[in-house]
């Protein structure tokens, strides 16, 4: 029998009850379990631990590797509707924990639609944590391929792959007949992905060193189209947002120098890192005045450095200036190929009567040469918005014949070699042409509200620098090369910041420079 009192009590909650008495317990229970849980992690480090899919990594740690969004995707180009990214798929992936320089594999088929499945269609793939890496693309049967990535460091990646043009023209077809269009650049982040994968140090590579020796030559030069791919990449030196991030200046100060040095924009400082096999001189030893400057070691040898290309050659050649102010016995001249190779050879004066005058004012100096030619050729001479124009420089016998820029462009870099061969030189350096008109990861540009057309992007760059690589073998023992593809693929966050800017077409900053101490080190190794 219930005891009195205890049966007044149960008598009274009966009669008393309401709904939001059970709502008053509810929340008390779920802030003491809250409060419970707070104090059984308050021992934990900063750093917490996250599980996806199969793997375990870290984030959320205030560190300076990137995190997914850290740097910039869609920003704001015209899309055509006319895409096909939605009938690609994701058919298999390599393992997500792979050590580092293994190779990270996804392959993805288009079915559904005969445009893609009849294959050609055209990526940017992008991975980034630690570092910044670009991929490849091999295309299968049946609008099936396969996309690699190798990341030379441990740490969490976002893997992306970007759909740029769903089906286009083959590249050996353009410049297209007024009666086809130019295909419009897609960029849509493909279905399934990014991908989050972590890369783990192997214990073949030993313990690692801080003792890293200064890059060779032999390291610096390359001698195919991907060589450089797998030797170095760009490294997050610095995040602004990371824990103990000290600013080089006032940090409430914003400027256009700052928003060019990313500092007061993107917020990411990177180097391009060669280790463990070898690293590059910094910016530091070229700002020292006196004998601790790098070209000293030159011993006050006259030294004419000579720039040959288009304007991304040109900003090149600006940076290469900034390097070498202090040192009277290293000048420079610059030869402008504005328009491409072949316009800049038929105009008056040309490219080689402007190269003979610089020799005959330095006939005594020590010679080198960089040299391109390629985003000019790339758009006048495959764009058909350029068909009348082609004809005040090439022969006609040339148009008539069924022309294609690919062929046109194969006999200019035979010819640019020959006459570059023939010119006496102790360094001549052939770079290959940059990774231009990027749209994906971009920032600070004002878009147009029309279409972006093939050639005008980064994916056209490389069926020209496969030529460029396959025609320069014959001419290794006089001519070297020197990567300006995937130095600058990886970067679209990283570009020319102004008015020329807009066009997508020169590297930011911070490309520039490490583009320049590059081509320095070349110069000090074999001149010095």
């Amino acid at each position: 029998v219930m005891p009195a009192v205890l049966d007044d009590i149960v008598h009274r909650v009966r009669t008393s009850f309401r709904l939001w008495h059970l709502g008053l317990i509810l929340i008390v229970c779920y802030v003491w379990f809250d409060v419970a849980e707070i104090k059984s992690t308050s021992s934990l480090p900063d750093t917490q631990e996250f599980r996806h899919g199969s793997f375990t990594g870290l984030m959320g740690d205030g560190g300076k590797d990137l995190v997914p969004g850290e740097l910039p995707g869609y920003t704001g180009w015209a899309r055509s509707e006319d895409t096909l990214a939605g009938y690609f798929s994701i058919t298999g992936h390599s393992a997500t924990e792979l050590k580092v320089g293994d190779e990270f594999k996804v392959s993805v088929q288009c079915k559904g639609h005969r445009d893609c499945v009849e294959g050609g269609s055209l990526f940017f793939l992008r991975a980034y944590g630690p570092s910044v890496i670009s991929g490849v693309t091999l295309t299968k049967d049946e609008g099936q391929y396969e996309m690699i990535f190798c990341p030379l460091d441990s740490g969490v990646y976002t893997v992306e792959v970007v759909l740029s043009f769903s089906s286009p023209k083959a590249f050996d077809s353009f410049p297209l007949s007024s009666a086809i269009s130019e295909p419009a650049y897609e960029g849509y982040l493909m279905p399934g992905f990014p991908i989050r994968i972590e890369v783990v140090e192997s214990k073949d590579r030993g313990e690692k060193t801080t003792a890293v020796p200064i890059c060779a030559f032999r390291q610096l030069e390359e001698t195919s189209p991907n060589g450089a791919l797998s030797k170095a990449r760009w490294r997050v030196d610095s995040k602004t947002n990371a824990i103990g991030y000290t600013s080089s200046s006032d940090g409430k100060k914003v400027s256009e120098e700052g928003y060019k040095k990313n500092k007061n924009s993107i917020g990411i400082q990177m180097s391009y890192d060669y280790s463990p096999s070898c690293a590059l001189l910094t910016s530091r030893p070229f700002e020292k005045q006196g004998p601790s400057h790098p070209f000293n070691e030159c011993e006050n040898k006259d030294i004419k450095v000579i720039f040959i290309g288009d304007s991304v050659m040109r900003v090149q050649w600006n940076r290469f200036e900034e390097l070498i102010k202090e040192i009277p016995s290293v000048t420079t001249d610059y030869i402008n190929l504005y328009g491409g190779y072949r316009m800049c050879e038929r105009q008056d004066p040309s490219i080689k009567q402007k190269l003979e005058k610089i020799y005959a004012k330095s006939e005594n100096s020590a010679k080198a040469i960089i040299f391109n030619t390629g985003m000019h050729d790339i758009h006048r001479l495959c764009g058909s918005e350029w068909t009348e124009d082609r004809k005040n420089y090439i022969d006609e016998s040339v148009l008539a014949a069924d022309f294609s820029c690919i062929r046109e462009y194969e006999s200019i870099i035979k010819d640019f070699a020959d006459w570059i061969s023939s010119v006496p030189a102790d360094l001549r350096v052939f770079q290959s042409t940059t990774s231009a008109w990027p749209k994906y990861g971009n920032y600070g540009i004002q878009w147009p509200y029309g279409a972006q057309l093939l050639p005008l992007d980064s994916s056209f760059v490389v069926p020209f620098n496969e030529i460029a690589f396959t025609i320069l073998d014959e001419y290794r023992k006089t001519i070297q090369i020197m990567d300006g593809f995937w130095i600058t693929h990886s970067r679209p966050d990283n570009r020319e910041v102004g008015e020329i800017g807009k066009k997508l077409s020169h590297p930011g900053l911070e490309v520039q420079g490490t583009m320049a101490r590059i081509w320095s080190m070349m110069i000090l190794e074999k001149l010095c």
